[in-house]
């Protein structure tokens, strides 16, 4: 009974280990990695951008920068909705000023007369939309850290339960074989 007992308990707490390491691998993780690519895409942009400012990008090419890397965030957004549990409409909105403020730029720098004050002013709301993404970022990697470090905590909560049982068993073990030479003493050999 005592083996049941204790096989069931490690079977039990083998589960939850297994869960909470599959949510790690299969959740936290990819969160994380796709956490990390929309922060640098949202940087690689800022800086396309000032680079455009800057006269060191062309148009054309500032403009398949931009492709590429608004392609990239996008895919990076969706697959952080599938795995991770954050709200991302906040994120998402703000990701759609970012790219007006890109936009601007473009048209401004693109404009055969460029409007310098204007291609400041536009810099100065795509810094702003850049923080205020990095701030989303910064709280939803935040949140899922958060999760991971919940998750191992449970992860240890259960490997501590299974180590629990197994040291326990045998003493456990021990003291039933005691109390049935002690009861078998008894009932046995003390009658005859």
């Amino acid at each position: 009974m005592v083996s049941v007992i204790s096989s069931v308990v490690s079977v039990i707490a083998d589960r939850q280990v297994r869960g909470q390491a599959s949510v790690v691998v299969d959740q936290t993780l990819p969160a994380l990695s796709y956490i990390n690519e929309v922060y640098r895409t949202v940087r690689s942009i800022q800086l396309a951008t000032y680079s455009l400012y800057g006269t060191t990008l062309s148009v054309a090419e500032f403009d398949a920068q931009i492709e590429s890397e608004a392609e990239r965030l996008d895919v990076a957004l969706k697959n952080l909705s599938v795995v991770s549990q954050a709200n991302l409409s906040a994120l998402r909105a703000e990701w759609q000023k970012f790219q007006s403020a890109v936009r601007s730029e473009r048209d401004i720098m693109a404009a055969s007369s460029v409007d310098w004050d204007g291609a400041r002013t536009a810099l100065a709301s795509l810094k702003t939309h850049a923080v205020a993404i990095e701030g989303q970022i910064k709280q939803i990697d935040s949140r899922t850290r958060s999760d991971a470090e919940e998750n191992s905590s449970q992860m240890l909560s259960a490997m501590s339960t299974s180590t629990t049982v197994m040291v326990g068993s045998p003493f456990l073990f021990a003291l039933v074989s005691v109390a049935a030479v002690f009861v078998s003493r008894n009932t046995i050999v003390l009658p005859i």
